[in-house]
């Protein structure tokens, strides 16, 4: 797969997550905010945040390799 498809493939996942898991992670990557100004601006736990993106990030592995396992 070329980057240009990756990079599509990659979006195209990006819109089928969970609304919560999206706004972080186009909080952190886009906007390039901290997780503190992510959870001051979503009105959550600095933790909670913490655990939706790394949630998130799992979510787009599995779904861009799913044949992958992960341990």
């Amino acid at each position: 797969m070329d980057q240009t498809a990756e990079i599509l493939a990659m979006r195209e996942e990006l819109a089928r997550l969970e609304q919560k898991y999206r706004e972080v992670l186009i909080l952190k990557f886009n906007q390039d905010l901290t997780f503190r100004e992510i959870a001051e601006l979503t009105e959550k736990n600095e933790n909670t945040v913490k655990t939706i993106y790394y949630h998130a990030l799992e979510l787009l592995r599995e779904r861009m390799n799913p044949h992958e396992t992960t341990e």
